[in-house]
């Protein structure tokens, strides 16, 4: 193994001496701390780099490409178990430098902001003029990481996903070459909707550099209630009974203990005082046929409360992860394949993701299940078991995905082996 470092480390050497003489030394980085904190799945880089805008991203991958160097995009880097391992002794383009609000214009509550920029940084500066991104998710996650993995969560519900917040964006494709697809209005006509492709495609398309957000008002008011000590069978038609009367409401999931036999549903809603006494009155009906407490919870009207919450993923330290999407009227048959094995589950309206123990022949059983399911899925955090479909078995329109790929990363330099194209 030494005499394998040995060769890679002098095999690497020359091209990170030319990209700093590309970018500057003090932006390629090689020391052990760095290559450590930046693995993915285990597998380690070869360096990070640090471009400080566009045009140095696009000099970066040009580079790469004629070198044949696979490149990682990094963002805060908390979404690194989804998709397959990278490849070893990569390239980790961090966009944590382009971390700039470049517009935010209050009458038309659209901001322009660069891609490096965490949640929790832009909704800081938004919240200065009473306004926010109605998006969940880590606050050290990059927008531009956000973008990459699709992780709009569960206030999907109320607001939409990430496809329906986002009206344009720049992106630097494989090729080296920077295109903009989208716009700045809310209303624009501009042929193809391309922002939406670049969605969910897990950085193998091209790295976002730039991207223009629709914005809502802060909140007047908003509370959190749950509905406890539920089975689980009760739990999934309670949260079916609920999502049926279309409250106005921001959030619904509910997070179920197989082992324990139980489900608790939560919801969170926004709005005036009197809005919200409605929404309580109606789940309080609701409560009353599926729990033994006839009254929801009221816990907590503030963001901090009902996020810390509804957004309790089932945690296991050395688990693995299983997201699944389904129709609507096939949420109970994903809940009893999925609680068959799981320590616990947080179910949405369409959605769910399940925690389990590590194990191989758990993850095999799984997927074999799941294959015949007819849901999309796909294993996450799943470092060391061998998956061999992380996202399921081939679809109809994966070759399709891998024409586009080639148009738009003719070398293949981006992300390789991570998605499914």
């Amino acid at each position: 193994m030494q005499i394998v470092l040995h060769a890679m480390k002098k095999m690497t050497s020359p091209w990170t001496k030319s990209l700093g003489q590309l970018l500057g030394a003090a932006n390629v980085i090689t020391d052990a701390a760095t290559i450590e904190a930046n693995h993915a799945q285990g597998v380690k880089p070869a360096c990070l780099c640090a471009p400080a805008n566009a045009s140095e991203i696009a000099a970066v991958l040009r580079f790469a490409a004629d070198n044949k160097i696979p490149v990682l995009p990094r963002g805060g880097g908390t979404a690194q178990g989804i998709g397959g391992p990278p490849q070893a002794g990569a390239l980790v383009l961090s966009t944590k430098r382009l971390n700039r609000l470049i517009h935010h214009e209050p009458g038309d509550m659209v901001a322009t902001v660069e891609a490096g920029m965490t949640l929790g940084e832009f909704q800081t500066a938004l919240a200065l003029n009473g306004q926010w991104l109605p998006l969940d998710g880590d606050p050290h996650a990059t927008l531009g990481g956000l973008i990459a993995t699709d992780r709009s969560g569960p206030r999907a519900l109320g607001y939409g996903t990430l496809r329906d917040l986002v009206l344009g964006m720049t992106v630097v494709n494989g090729d080296g070459v920077a295109r903009k697809c989208g716009g700045k209005v809310v209303k624009n006509v501009t042929g193809y909707d391309l922002a939406k492709l670049y969605i969910g495609s897990l950085g193998t398309l091209g790295v976002v550099t730039e991207v223009t957000f629709k914005l809502r008002p802060l909140a007047i008011d908003r509370r959190a209630w749950s509905i406890q000590g539920i089975d689980i069978s009760g739990g999934v038609a309670c949260l079916a009974k609920i999502a049926a009367l279309n409250l106005p409401l921001e959030q619904l999931d509910a997070y179920i203990v197989p082992k324990e036999a139980k489900a608790n549903i939560g919801a969170m809603a926004a709005g005036t005082p009197a809005e919200l006494d409605r929404i309580a009155r109606e789940l309080s009906t609701i409560a009353q046929t599926y729990s033994k407490a006839p009254v929801p919870s009221d816990v907590g009207k503030s963001w901090n409360d009902g996020m810390q919450l509804l957004n309790t993923v089932p945690s296991f330290a050395s688990g693995f992860q299983i997201r699944a999407w389904f129709p609507r009227s096939r949420s109970a048959d994903a809940v009893k394949i999925l609680s068959d094995y799981a320590v616990g589950i947080w179910l949405n309206s369409d959605n769910a993701l399940a925690t389990f123990a590590r194990s191989p022949e758990t993850a095999a059983t799984l997927a074999a299940i799941l294959a015949k399911s007819g849901f999309n899925y796909r294993f996450e955090n799943a470092q060391g078991l061998h998956i061999s479909e992380p996202f399921g078995p081939a679809r109809p329109e994966w070759p399709l995905m891998k024409q586009i790929r080639s148009a738009l990363d003719p070398h293949g330099i981006l992300n390789p082996g991570r998605f499914v194209v």
